[in-house]
């Protein structure tokens, strides 16, 4: 298990190769950092249902590996990084060994329950494939896509398979859209069913942490601006409506920011659904107000929060979005007919 200071230096490790990193070489330039020593130490099985990701290397070290992503994802939201470090975390929850020529295909959006979180449909040992990739996506020599019977690697050079740039609300995120369907010899099963749970909780972590990162990243950005910025003789951080606004981003981004860390600790798909839901109602609450106390400078693309507002959008709708997922959590809880002991926030 890492300490502190240990996390510290990771964490300065990271941000290095965040910041200096192009989108494609991205996953290549964690791993010639050390990444797979740092979270899968001693990974040698082949994918199964039954092996935990980082069995074989003890507790303290899965923990050690949570802690890793966990710094990873909030850096990355925090830097508006557009690489595929979302797909290193997936291969860590999928029991496979870390590589950068594998993409992870993500689900089509807006989707909620299920749907959510599979991008392919299987028939007759074939696949019907839609949905998204991250920049970078041309290093990929085979994408893995969720299915409710497991996860199936596909050849991205098929021909009946297309890759075609998004755009959209967030063109520097580099979305891919990826659509086709594959007959039953381009594609393999490389995890079963119980494996697309564990990809998709770790999907939901990953972008939570991401998410609390935007968020942390608008209210300092904003703690700055009204520091400066006066009006009427005074800096409008003084004005008691400013002071209030902020003070609901800082309770919502603490609120979001605990709840990620329990759901990294826990590991459990309820865990994680709850952290995303809370760091997408986190980044909202951001967005809402901290556009406000910035007023018209916030909607020039001069000015940097209009980044962190596309980019925030985006992630909170991948894997269910805060309304969505607050309703899982509600159906989940009324199927059960339990509550779980909460965490302290």
């Amino acid at each position: 298990m890492m300490d502190a200071d240990e996390l510290a230096l990771v964490r300065s490790s990271l941000c290095r190769v965040l910041r200096g990193t192009e989108a494609a070489a991205l996953p290549t330039a964690l791993l010639e950092s050390g990444w797979a020593d740092l979270v899968d130490p001693g990974l040698e099985h082949d994918a199964d249902p039954d092996i935990d990701p980082g069995a074989g290397a003890g507790a303290g070290s899965r923990t050690s590996a949570a802690a890793v992503l966990a710094v990873l994802a909030e850096e990355s939201g925090r830097g508006l990084v557009p690489g595929p470090a979302l797909d290193l975390a997936v291969l860590h929850a999928l029991g496979l060994p870390a590589d950068d020529v594998t993409a992870v295909v993500l689900p089509p959006l807006p989707a909620r329950g299920p749907a959510a979180a599979v991008a392919g449909v299987r028939f007759d040992g074939g696949l019907v494939v839609d949905g998204f990739v991250l920049a970078g996506a041309g290093r990929a020599k085979r994408l893995l896509v969720a299915t409710d019977g497991g996860v199936v690697a596909v050849d991205p050079t098929s021909a009946s398979v297309s890759v075609v740039p998004v755009g959209g609300l967030d063109p520097d995120l580099g979305l891919l859209a990826v659509r086709g369907t594959v007959a039953a010899g381009g594609c393999s099963v490389v995890a079963g069913g119980p494996r697309v749970a564990a990809a998709t909780a770790m999907a939901r972590r990953f972008l939570a942490g991401q998410l609390v990162g935007i968020a942390a990243a608008m209210l300092e950005a904003t703690v700055t601006y009204v520091i400066q910025r006066e009006q009427y003789g005074r800096p409008i951080g003084s004005f008691q409506a400013v002071k209030h606004r902020l003070a609901d981003v800082h309770v919502a981004r603490c609120a979001a920011e605990d709840a990620v860390a329990f759901a990294w600790e826990d590991g459990g798909e309820l865990a994680a659904v709850a952290a995303k839901a809370l760091a997408g109602r986190a980044f909202l609450t951001a967005a809402t107000h901290c556009q406000q106390v910035h007023g018209a400078i916030a909607f020039t693309v001069e000015h940097e929060l209009h980044r962190y507002v596309r980019r925030g959008y985006v992630l909170d709708t991948l894997f269910g979005s805060a309304d969505d997922l607050t309703w899982e959590l509600g159906e989940r809880l009324l199927a059960s007919g339990t509550v779980p002991r909460l965490p302290p926030l």
